[in-house]
C-alpha cells in the first residue's frame, strides 16, 4: 500500500513536469487527434432519450458533480499545497520538502489541541487519518456507481422486442423534419408500437423469469432501475460515512454544517501530527511535527455539499419512483395520462349528451369512429405507457407560424398540453392564456396587475380602459365619438358625426357635425343649420345635395325653383339620353304621367 501511494505521487509529479517543461503547445496538436476525445465527451453528454429528468439527474449530472469534485481535490493534492508542516529550525529546504511529502504519503494522526499530552505511540496509529490521499479516487468510483443503474436499463429495455430508445429517438427528431418525412416516420413508429401491442401472450425474454413479468418487461425494469437509483443513493451516503471512519451511530454527523464542529470532532481536522524517523550517523532520530492539512478545508466543503446533494436527490428520486409506480401500474392513472395526451392532441371521449361533437377541436380533426379507438388506447399495457411517458418527457412539441416562408418561426414545448393554448401572431408563436396578439405584435396580458382583454390598434387594452379610434383612454365602459371618449348618460354632450359637441339646450340635436335646437327656432338641411323664420322645408336634389326653401314661394324640383303661380308643380321627364330632368307644369291644366316623355294637356273632364 505504501509503495502504491509513492508510485501515484511520482506519476503525478512526472506528468506535471512533462506538461510544464514541454515545448509542445496546445495549438500545435492536430485537430484530428482531438476528434475521438470530443466525440467521446459528446456521446456521454448527449441526451439518451430513454430516461426522464430525474434519471439524468442521477446517472449523468450527479456523475459530473462527483467527477468535478474529484478533479478539484486531485489537483489540489498533487499540484497545490495540500499539507504544510512546522519543522525544527535546523531543517533545511530539502528537509522541509521531505517532511511534507512523507507526512502526505504516510498519513497523519489527529490530536485535539485541548489535549496537552501526546498519546502513546501504540495509540497513534489508531488515530491516523488514512482517507485524504484517496478522496479523489473514491469520488471517481462513486461517480461510476451512479452510472450502473442506467447501464442496466439501457441493456435490458429492448429484450422484450419494444425498441424503446429507437422509438423515443425517432419521436424526438420529428419536429426537425419536413411534413412528408414526418408523416413517414410517424407511420413507422406507430407500426412498431402496433406490432408490439398486437403480440398476444408475450413470454418473458429470460426462461427463468415468469411470463407475467415478461409481459410487463419494460415497465418492471424501468421501475427496477429507479429503485436501483434509490438504493445507490442510500449506499453512497453509507459508504461516505464508512470511508470517513464514522461509526454507524454517527450516520448523521454530516449535518453539522459549515461551522467549526468538524474541526473539533476530527472529521476534517486542519491541524494534525506526523511522526517520522531520520537516520543520522548510525543512529535514528525521531521527530514529531505539527502539520496543517489545508486540503481538508476543501474536503470539508465538498463533502458537505455532496451530502446535501445526495440527501435532496434521495427525496426527489424516491418521490419519482412512487409516482412512476402509480402511473405505470395503476389503470386509472394510465387512463388519465393517455386521456390527457389525447385531449392535448384534439381528441376526447364522446358523450351521449354531446350535441356538437366537433366543437372546440384544438389541433386535429377527430375521426367519426374515434370513440372505439379512444377506449382501446386507454387500455394500453404498462410497457407502452412507459414509452409514451418517455416520449412526453423528451420529445419537443413545436408550434410553427408562417410555415414554408422565409419568416417561418417555431417554438418548442416539452408539455403537449401547452399546444392547446398556442396560436400564431404574424410570424410569432404565443400563448393565448398569458399573451395577446395586437396586429402582429405580442404583449403580456398582465398590465400592471390589471388583465388586458382585447386590443386597441397595436396596444393591449385593459378592462378599465376604452379604445376610440386606436387611442386608449383611461375610462371604464366609455363611448366613442371619433377619437374622443364620453359617457352616453352625460346629458351635456352629444356626438354628431364623430365630433363631440356640448349642448347649449337640453333639446339640442345633431345636424351633420353641428347641433340645432330640434326645430324650435332652427331647422337642419343638408348638414347645415338655418333659421326657421326664413325656410320651412328642405329640398333633396338627385345629386345628393340639399337646399332649404319656403313652400309658399318655391317648389322642389331637383332643387328649389321659384313658382310661376300657385298651381305650378314639378314633373320629371325623360330626355333623349334616358335621364330625368325636372320641369315645371301647371297642374290645373296639364298632366305629368307615364311614360314621362312630355307634359300632356288635361282632358275635358279635368282628368289626366
Amino acid at each position: 500500500m505504501r509503495r502504491l501511494r509513492i508510485v501515484i505521487i511520482q506519476l503525478g509529479v512526472a506528468f506535471w513536469k512533462v506538461v510544464t517543461h514541454s515545448h509542445i503547445h496546445y495549438h500545435q496538436i492536430p485537430y484530428q487527434t482531438m476528434d475521438p476525445i470530443i466525440g467521446l465527451v459528446t456521446q456521454y453528454t448527449d441526451k439518451r432519450h430513454e430516461d426522464d429528468f430525474v434519471d439524468r439527474l442521477n446517472f449523468q449530472y450527479t456523475s459530473y458533480v462527483f467527477a468535478l469534485s474529484a478533479l478539484i481535490i486531485g489537483y489540489n493534492t498533487y499540484f497545490g499545497t495540500a499539507i504544510s508542516c512546522w519543522t525544527p529550525a535546523e531543517f533545511k529546504r530539502g528537509w522541509v520538502e521531505y517532511t511534507r511529502d512523507f507526512c502526505l504519503i504516510e498519513n497523519t494522526y489527529y490530536v485535539p489541541l485541548e489535549d496537552p499530552n501526546m498519546p502513546p505511540e501504540r495509540y497513534r496509529e489508531e488515530r491516523e487519518l488514512t482517507y485524504y490521499q484517496w478522496v479523489q479516487f473514491i469520488l471517481v468510483f462513486l461517480a461510476f456507481l451512479f452510472y450502473l443503474p442506467y447501464l442496466y436499463w439501457s441493456t435490458v429495455n429492448w429484450w422484450s422486442g419494444l425498441q424503446v430508445k429507437a422509438v423515443v429517438d425517432a419521436s424526438c427528431k420529428l419536429s426537425k423534419t419536413d411534413v412528408k418525412s414526418r408523416t413517414v416516420q410517424v407511420e413507422k413508429i406507430a407500426s412498431h408500437l402496433k406490432k408490439f401491442i398486437d403480440r398476444k401472450g408475450r413470454k418473458s425474454p429470460i426462461p427463468l423469469i415468469p411470463n407475467a413479468v415478461g409481459r410487463n418487461w419494460v415497465a418492471i425494469n424501468y421501475i427496477l432501475t429507479k429503485s436501483l437509483f434509490v438504493l445507490n443513493l442510500l449506499a453512497q451516503m453509507i459508504l461516505i460515512h464508512i470511508f470517513l471512519g464514522f461509526d454507524f451511530n454517527d450516520f448523521l454527523n454530516l449535518r453539522v454544517g459549515f461551522g467549526s464542529n468538524w474541526i473539533a470532532n476530527g472529521i476534517f481536522p486542519r491541524q494534525t501530527m506526523c511522526d517520522f524517523e531520520v537516520r543520522k550517523k548510525g543512529s535514528i532520530q525521531k521527530y514529531s511535527v505539527q502539520c496543517v492539512l489545508s486540503m481538508n478545508m476543501l474536503n470539508e466543503k465538498i463533502f458537505l455539499a455532496l451530502f446535501y446533494w445526495l440527501l435532496a436527490l434521495l427525496v426527489l428520486t424516491t418521490y419519482n419512483l412512487i409516482v412512476s409506480i402509480a402511473h405505470f401500474f395503476q389503470s386509472s392513472a394510465r387512463q388519465e395520462f393517455v386521456s390527457r395526451m389525447l385531449n392535448a392532441g384534439g381528441h376526447r371521449a364522446l358523450d351521449d349528451d354531446d350535441s356538437n361533437p366537433d366543437e372546440k377541436i384544438p389541433l386535429i380533426d377527430r375521426p367519426t369512429t374515434y370513440s372505439n379507438d379512444y377506449n382501446r388506447v386507454l387500455s394500453l399495457s404498462p410497457d407502452v405507457i412507459v414509452v409514451l411517458h418517455l416520449i412526453a418527457k423528451n420529445a419537443e412539441y413545436r408550434a410553427c407560424c408562417q410555415v414554408g416562408t422565409k419568416s417561418e418561426n417555431c417554438t418548442a414545448f416539452l408539455d403537449p398540453r401547452e399546444l392547446v393554448r398556442i396560436a400564431c401572431c404574424g410570424s410569432h408563436v404565443y400563448n393565448t392564456s398569458s399573451m395577446l396578439c395586437c396586429e402582429g405584435n405580442v404583449h403580456n396580458r398582465d398590465r400592471g396587475g390589471v388583465m388586458a382583454h382585447s386590443c386597441c390598434g397595436t396596444q393591449p387594452l385593459r378592462l378599465d380602459q376604452t379604445c376610440c379610434g386606436g387611442t386608449i383612454h383611461n375610462m371604464i365602459a366609455g363611448d366613442c365619438c371619433g377619437t374622443e371618449v364620453y359617457f352616453k348618460r352625460d346629458t351635456t354632450l352629444v356626438c354628431c358625426d364623430h365630433v363631440l359637441s356640448v349642448k347649449t339646450t337640453p333639446d339640442d340635436m345633431c345636424c351633420g357635425t353641428s347641433t340645432f335646437d330640434g326645430g324650435i327656432r332652427e331647422m337642419c338641411c343638408g348638414d347645415s343649420v338655418f333659421e326657421s323664420s326664413q325656410f320651412d322645408s328642405c329640398c333633396q336634389a338627385n345629386n345628393g345635395t340639399a337646399r332649404p326653401y319656403h313652400s309658399s314661394s318655391h317648389v322642389c324640383c331637383d332643387g328649389p325653383l321659384e313658382k310661376a303661380s300657385p298651381a305650378r308643380a314639378c314633373c320629371y321627364l325623360r330626355n333623349g339620353d334616358g335621364k330625368f330632368v325636372d320641369t315645371q307644369y301647371d297642374k290645373t291644366k296639364q298632366c305629368c304621367k307615364y311614360p314621362y316623355d312630355k307634359i300632356y294637356p288635361m282632358g275635358k273632364n279635368k282628368t289626366c
